[in-house]
């Protein structure tokens, strides 16, 4: 994600300052099971696990209705006999929990605070219906306590009841002028990995999101005047009565979230066999055009300097949001930059940062809790790629790393860039540092290595760990293998300040 921007190279740096953070607190799992603090040997060869989904939305009600069967299967070594999911919503229902990460409460509530919540009907295993409970400090997780225990690498199919409450905002998931933001809206099953389960809370700033990806099948209903911009494959649309059911379909991606209006127009476009579709609020003919020149450049340049995107549809959502959002093959652009000729810059430059997370986050993803440099420093290394390509000149790059040494001498504390984001003291510091300090090392590690060793890196470590989670010890030992030396002392300095 991405919040504000500098000037036409130095405006567009603020831009790719700004969103990731926070703590653990974690239910405790029932006995036998992993736990959120046990060493966990995971089964890589485990299947996808898969959604299918079917909701339908009440506009003036605010409500989503739906029911979700998830297939989901145990990638763990040891036998599981519960499921952790997220259920964000439910942060949304006090004020107190709310994550007003880039505005302050009245701007994301500009017709006053309303709670949103995602409630539980019933979970089930065929026709039996299961226990489950909700817990976590916002209430955000759901444990679901299975019918037997599964081994690893078996599945368990779960169905799940629930509807969903959104608020009236200008977030991730709200609506706002009857353009609807559903991210981060469904009942997702929590990580498993080496180090338990992961069930971190929805912190109020930064992207709190950590997921498998998975094979999904959704339909959504809305009234007939609405459009869907989603994740995945449009497969179908059909018309009855008053209403339209959109089927969109997608394997292997790690998140499902849409937005639906009924005042969106779309540009399409096809840019190296994917769709690339921008839905539009605004009616500003130049901005718009600056929208979908970005999208399609982005996608070329990518294309070329990391390696194919891997999926056949992105889309580029003018909505009603702080700043710039990324989901799999779906980004958030907020509305405020289509509005005047003074926000060309800053346009570009969020769609180039929110398009770059496509690699970095959606095809190659990681512990954006934990590890989040590894999206955001490498999303804004992507924007001076970008313009490295398009102007013939690394002067984006030269000015990543002057505003990040402009900024250093104002962080107060630590300015160790890789750890977890309740570390951090807030924005002043985790910016700067999970931004533009790591964007900073990429491109020393770049000058260290040269162009060609560079490249290699970044296509290496990109088809290597497509669809799975890196981590930080996965670049490092990329670097390592396409070099052929030890990193150890950069990668300290760099980002354990040692």
């Amino acid at each position: 994600m991405k919040k504000t921007t500098t000037l036409i190279i130095s405006l567009f740096l603020s831009c790719s300052i700004i969103l990731c953070s926070c703590t653990k607190t974690q239910p405790t799992a029932t006995t036998d099971s992993p736990s959120p603090k046990q060493t966990v040997t995971i089964n890589k060869a485990a299947e996808p696990s898969e959604y299918n989904i079917n909701v339908k939305l009440t506009p003036e009600k605010r409500e989503l209705v739906g029911e979700e069967k998830v297939k989901y299967t145990n990638k763990s070594a040891s036998e599981l006999k519960e499921v952790y999911f997220h259920i964000y919503p439910n942060a949304y229902k006090n004020e107190a929990t709310a994550p007003t990460a880039f505005v302050g409460i009245k701007d994301m509530y500009p017709n006053g605070f309303n709670p949103g919540s995602l409630d539980i009907k019933e979970v089930k295993n065929g026709d039996s219906k299961l226990k489950y409970e909700t817990q976590g400090e916002d209430q955000t997780i759901l444990k679901v306590i299975l019918p037997k225990a599964i081994n690893s690498g078996e599945s368990v199919d779960l169905s799940i009841d629930f509807s969903v409450i959104i608020p009236e905002a200008s977030d991730r998931f709200g609506v706002l002028d009857n353009c609807f933001n559903f991210g981060n809206w469904y009942p997702i099953a929590a990580v498993l990995d080496e180090t338990g389960w992961n069930l971190d809370p929805y912190y109020k700033i930064g992207d709190p999101f950590y997921s498998d990806a998975s094979n999904y099948a959704v339909n959504i209903t809305v009234p007939k005047d609405y459009k869907v911009a989603a994740t995945g494959e449009p497969a179908d649309e059909k018309l009855n009565g008053n209403e339209k059911t959109y089927t969109f379909k997608e394997n292997k991606v790690r998140d499902f979230a849409f937005v639906t209006s009924n005042k969106f127009t779309v540009q399409e476009k096809v840019v190296d066999d994917i769709n690339v579709r921008c839905f539009f609020l605004t009616d500003n003919k130049e901005n718009n055009a600056i929208a979908m020149m970005a999208a399609e450049n982005s996608i070329k340049k990518f294309n070329e300097a990391f390696g194919k995107y891997p999926y056949k549809n992105f889309s580029v959502v003018e909505t009603n949001f702080g700043t710039g959002m990324e989901y799999p093959e779906l980004v958030y652009i907020g509305k405020q930059y289509y509005t005047s000729t003074n926000q060309i810059p800053t346009l570009e430059v969020v769609i180039v940062h929110e398009t770059a997370h496509q690699w970095w986050y959606s095809a190659v993803g990681n512990d954006e809790i934990d590890e989040a440099w590894l999206d955001e420093s490498f999303a804004t290394y992507s924007e001076g790629a970008y313009f490295e390509k398009k102007n013939n000149s690394k002067a984006y790059f030269d000015n990543i790393v002057r505003s990040y040494t402009g900024s250093e001498r104002s962080i107060k504390g630590s300015k160790v860039v890789l750890r977890p984001v309740s570390k951090f003291q807030g924005w002043n510091d985790y910016g700067p540092l999970v931004y533009r300090k790591g964007a900073s090392m990429l491109c020393d590690l770049r000058n260290e290595v040269g162009d060609e060793a560079f490249s290699k890196i970044l296509k290496t470590y990109y088809e290597k760990y497509k669809f799975k989670n890196a981590k930080t010890k996965d670049f490092i030992a990329v670097v390592e293998e396409v070099t052929g030396k030890k990193w150890d002392k950069f990668f300290d300095k760099w980002l354990l300040d040692k």
